[in-house]
């Protein structure tokens, strides 16, 4: 498994465009990409979903605060927030082909 950076993103993103003979510039793109990621942080952390159509939705979720008994120390762990992301069936099937 591998990441894809932002540079990596924006490039893949330029090609695609460019190869639909469209003009579009990396400011450009990386503005729409920090916009996009801006949004969707503020909005999970309002308590509201995401979804985009084709690739999925993004839900906040919090874990209650516990403590961990997994080690020989009783620690508490706070809560927190956090967010899942659960994938559309049509982007399942895409990777899974």
């Amino acid at each position: 498994m591998s990441k894809i950076s932002k540079v990596q993103l924006l490039t893949h993103i330029s090609q695609d465009l460019s190869d639909k003979n469209k003009e579009t510039s990396k400011v450009i793109i990386e503005f729409i990409l920090e916009s996009f990621a801006d949004v969707l942080i503020k909005s999970v952390g309002r308590g509201d979903s995401v979804s985009l159509n084709g690739v999925g939705t993004f839900e906040p979720k919090t874990r209650v605060a516990r403590k961990d008994k997994g080690s020989t120390e009783s620690v508490d762990k706070d809560e927190i927030n956090f967010c899942d992301f659960k994938m559309s069936q049509g982007f399942k099937r895409r990777i899974n082909s």
